[in-house]
């Protein structure tokens, strides 16, 4: 086998892999929205960044 069509079929494989990872987050993520609180291990993940710094209000300069 030429080593030149391994790279390419060996990106392809990388490439459609990223693709379907992207897919599996996104579905799991709009699952999570469609419910009303965030129970899922991804979504206290993502959102626990954001949920000890302060109220939304002190984001627009409000207190």
């Amino acid at each position: 086998m030429d080593i030149g069509l391994f790279v390419v079929f060996l990106a392809l494989a990388l490439s459609v892999a990223t693709l379907a990872l992207f897919v599996v987050a996104v579905a799991v993520i709009r699952a999570e929205d469609r419910r009303h609180t965030p129970t899922g291990a991804l979504s206290r993940r993502l959102l626990g960044t954001y949920a000890h710094r302060g109220r939304p209000t002190a984001y627009a300069g409000r207190r």
